[in-house]
């Protein structure tokens, strides 16, 4: 839970490159908040410009998340 809200700092004041191993390690681990972060994991990698991490984030995404819509959006948007 720490690693998730100190990723959501770092993502509040745009510092996507510290966000990202944290929102990574909270998605790849059984947290509950695993999906939510796995969105966030596509949102810093598309403003760090790595479209491929963005966009294989975006896949693993399931369409019951709350993130679902907007992981679409950013999708399209890359």
């Amino acid at each position: 839970v720490y690693a998730f809200y100190l990723g959501i700092c770092y993502l509040k004041v745009g510092d996507y490159r510290q966000s990202c191993p944290l929102m990574e390690r909270v998605a790849n681990g059984t947290s509950t908040y695993r999906e939510d972060a796995q969105f966030f994991v596509a949102l810093c990698a598309q403003k760090t410009g790595d479209k491929p991490k963005a966009e294989a984030a975006i896949k693993k995404i399931p369409p019951t998340s709350p993130y679902f819509k907007a992981a679409q959006k950013l999708l399209r948007e890359l």
